[in-house]
């Protein structure tokens, strides 16, 4: 069992909550839309637990809305938390999300975003963009 620190996952997981870390879960199944996982994010010696939003196939790009936010439109669906907002990024959260779909309006094999549940972002996807299987631990069960 790992205690959860932080509160990017509320309310979904709360910060002290316990949750369990299934180490190796995704060599032998697939990372699925939605799973909450443990990845190992560098320079952090705890990994972070995240949602996947995007798996590989996905066609993603961003949307700026009138308010001067952005959207992320995941096959042509705006991207909500499990409280069903639409997540809304800045503009200046956006530059490292811009040079992936550049590159990546398709999301390639074992490539994944990865999401708080904060609508306004954290430290996720919005800050160090997708992400390699191989740098994710296994999956989250709470």
């Amino acid at each position: 069992l790992k205690e959860v620190r932080g509160d990017s996952l509320s309310p979904l997981v709360m910060p002290g909550q316990e949750v369990k870390l299934l180490h190796g879960y995704y060599n032998c199944h697939d990372i699925k839309r939605e799973d909450i996982i443990a990845y190992n994010y560098t320079g952090n010696s705890n990994p972070i637990i995240k949602i996947v939003k995007a798996i590989p196939g996905d066609e993603w790009k961003l949307e700026k809305q009138d308010t001067g936010m952005f959207q992320i439109i995941v096959n042509k669906k705006a991207l909500k938390n499990s409280q069903d907002d639409l997540y809304e990024i800045s503009e200046f959260k956006t530059r490292v999300l811009e040079l992936y779909i550049q590159d990546y309006p398709v999301l390639p094999e074992n490539t994944y975003l990865i999401l708080g549940n904060r609508i306004t972002g954290s430290l996720d996807s919005t800050s160090f963009g997708l992400i390699d299987k191989n740098d994710v631990l296994g999956k989250i069960i709470y």
